[in-house]
């Protein structure tokens, strides 16, 4: 990610609730591949925090969840999915073989017309499960 940052014109956002993350998602990316298009925000109360101090007025291009659940996956997380995601987005969701976010990920896909995907991880766990959403007739992200 911050490769392509370097490489591309392109703006990033990671927002992440945990401290501790946040600094090694930041020492993880930005010290191999220099870039200031990537922000790091810290967000202990998550959504809200990220709606009220940056101006998100455009839908993104990616957008990568990783483990919607609990305070990540409240009503306040999904308006924030709703206000961001359009028909030209690629979600990478997480944890979709948990009924509620495979049915909240169904729903995001059919009011974007995406394409939902679902992958199983032979690694981590044979019930694991995240899903891809892709713009209509678009093959690979």
């Amino acid at each position: 990610m911050a490769k392509y940052a370097q490489e591309n014109d392109c703006k990033i956002f990671t927002l992440e609730g945990e401290f501790k993350y946040l600094i090694q998602a930041y020492n993880n990316a930005v010290r191999k591949y220099p870039t200031d298009r990537i922000t790091f925000v810290y967000a202990p109360n998550n959504y809200k925090d990220f709606l009220e101090n940056l101006d998100i007025n455009k839908k993104v291009d990616l957008l990568i969840i990783d483990g919607p659940t609990g305070d990540r996956y409240s009503e306040l997380a999904k308006n924030f999915y709703y206000k961001i995601i359009s028909p030209q987005t690629i979600c990478v969701i997480d944890d979709t073989e948990k009924k509620e976010i495979n049915k909240e990920v169904k729903r995001i896909s059919e009011i974007n017309s995406l394409e939902k995907r679902d992958y199983k991880d032979a690694f981590y766990s044979k019930f694991h499960q995240y899903s891809i959403l892709l713009p209509k007739g678009r093959d690979t992200i």
